[in-house]
């Protein structure tokens, strides 16, 4: 079972009231990006990348990635409107479920493999509505950009809340035959943990995010 502060990473909704968007094509800069973080913020405090090393310390990767040069809002949907054909239009489904805790809806927005350990995570309400009461707080949300890591696309969501904090944290979709797909594949990897902690300091310099 993951933990839940792991299942944090998964369970993230957004709630922007307007319509669906195009996905954008053009204003995006594609290049390889830099996630630096301290060896204090990693998840993983037993893993190689903060063996041997100080808490202050700085740990850092690079992946092919892009910022987009403005945000695309991430809006909240119907059940009935769900479409995973393109990433974007996922996160949107992947938001919506999880503001309204709606258990199958959740589960549908994840890889074929991982279901049945969700439901089995679902099965316990307090865990939800943890979630859920986080969530609805949200009152902008947006994509600021994407990355690449082990053949899976880390999509870049910048959340804002009613009491004025903000945090961006990394989706994991993977592209199936029924659409892009949340997958948690990636939550005890080591590159991720890095880009996760970097990610969540909302800071962005050039093509380098997060700082240390």
């Amino acid at each position: 079972m993951t933990a839940p502060c792991c299942y944090l990473r998964v369970l993230i909704v957004m709630v922007v009231l307007v319509a669906l968007p195009v996905p954008r094509a053009v204003g995006q800069d594609t290049s390889r990006l830099t996630f630096k973080a301290r060896v204090s913020d990693l998840w993983l405090q037993n893993g190689s990348r903060a063996k041997n090393k100080h808490r202050d310390d700085c740990v850092e990767v690079a992946l092919p990635g892009r910022l987009d040069s403005q945000p695309l809002a991430i809006p909240l949907i119907e059940r009935k409107a769900a479409d995973w054909s393109t990433p974007e239009r996922a996160l949107a489904s992947i938001r919506s479920a999880n503001t309204v805790g709606q258990k199958e809806w959740l589960v549908e927005n994840f890889t074929a493999d991982e279901r049945p350990s969700l439901r089995a995570e679902l099965d316990d309400p307090a865990m939800v509505k943890r979630s859920v009461d986080y969530y609805t707080t949200i009152r902008k949300a947006e994509i600021t950009g994407s990355a690449e890591l082990r053949g899976y696309t880390l999509v870049f969501t910048r959340e804002e809340t009613s009491a004025g904090t903000v945090r961006i944290v990394p989706v994991t979709l993977r592209k199936t035959a029924s659409g892009w797909k949340q997958t948690n594949a990636l939550s005890a990897d080591e590159t991720f943990d890095v880009v996760w902690a970097a990610l969540r300091t909302a800071r962005t310099d050039g093509r380098t995010l997060g700082a240390c």
